[in-house]
């Protein structure tokens, strides 16, 4: 069997379809809710590691060299038909991991029965009231197929040829019908997201008189006159209330959530404007001007970094 252009072409397309659904999960908004269930997270990762790895075993034997030696034949025909049996387990399990209902195709159902008779339970395979006993025709072993035996208790002898190509394309066509369904799912699931928050813009957060406010708590720390600390104290509480509102905007849209650098960089943002506050209340024992003066400018430099970050997710939810 030369190598099928068309099942080279599905199993790209799976391939590209899953970047995708790597790119939902691995979105911080998701990531984290996925992960609080580490059964539910567990099960995703896995079964698109073995949805990967069994395309890739399956465009190999399309691509390699079929052994001669009988025992090998043997191993690759096993190989092959476990690895569509435990791609389709994988398919199942993915979906259902997303909460989406699973039902399995005619075709794959019946690339499932190849398995099952031919390599899964050939000796003793019960079917309702009936059991079935495969032999798989040696001599007919191939990179293209094989033909099998299946005989049941009752007598009856029925033959079977499987042709490898096609069961292969089958195999990946519905598994690219399921990565689909899948990857439309979480697309949706993200432009809704994206539009319930679309129209209000995170950079609109922080006012233009921004710039005032810092100018104000310099003051309050330069010229430390009564009525300049007690202004510059008031502009500070203003920049804090500015950047909770920030960060429970980004809280809500769930853009906090396993962004651990953000969360740190906010966090030390409000550890410089607690250090103000009580250089302005006279609680900040041992602390300078000198060390305020640092303060300051700490906040009034890091806030272009809070005002681009803020730039990016309105350019994202806006896209």
């Amino acid at each position: 069997m030369r190598e099928n252009q068309n099942i080279r072409n599905i199993a790209n397309e799976i391939l590209e379809l899953q970047e995708s659904i790597y790119e939902y999960i691995n979105t911080n908004r998701y990531q984290a809710d996925l992960i609080r269930d580490l059964s539910v997270w567990n099960q995703i990762c896995s079964s698109l590691d073995v949805i990967s790895d069994t395309t890739m075993a399956i465009l190999s034997y399309c691509t390699g060299t079929y052994p001669n030696d009988k025992g090998l034949q043997y191993i690759y025909t096993y190989g092959l038909l476990q690895s569509l049996f435990i791609q389709q387990d994988a398919v199942k399990n993915l979906t259902k991991a997303f909460g989406q209902d699973y039902e399995i195709s005619d075709e794959l159902k019946q690339i499932r029965n190849i398995r099952n008779s031919a390599i899964g339970h050939p000796t003793y395979e019960p079917v309702k009231k009936n059991v079935y006993y495969t032999y798989l025709s040696r001599n007919t072993l191939s990179k293209n197929g094989f033909s099998y035996m299946r005989s049941s208790g009752n007598g009856e002898d029925v033959f079977h040829d499987v042709n490898v190509e096609e069961i292969l394309e089958a195999q990946l066509l519905g598994v690219l019908e399921k990565y689909k369904y899948i990857s439309d799912v979480l697309k949706k699931a993200d432009e809704e997201h994206k539009e319930k928050y679309k129209e209000i813009l995170v950079v609109d957060i922080f006012p233009s008189s921004m710039s005032y406010s810092f100018q104000k708590v310099a003051q309050g720390i330069c010229s430390p006159e009564k009525g300049n600390v007690s202004f510059g104290g008031s502009m500070l509480e203003s920049i804090e209330r500015t950047y909770r509102s920030f960060e429970k905007e980004l809280m809500d849209r769930n853009e906090l959530q396993g962004n651990e650098s953000l969360k740190y960089d906010l966090d030390q943002y409000f550890h410089a404007i607690d250090k103000l506050r009580k250089y302005f209340n006279n609680q900040a024992e041992g602390m300078t001007e000198r060390d305020a003066r640092v303060y300051h400018y700490y906040i009034k430099e890091k806030h272009s970094h809070f005002v681009k970050i803020a730039e990016e997710y309105d350019e994202e939810y806006l896209s």
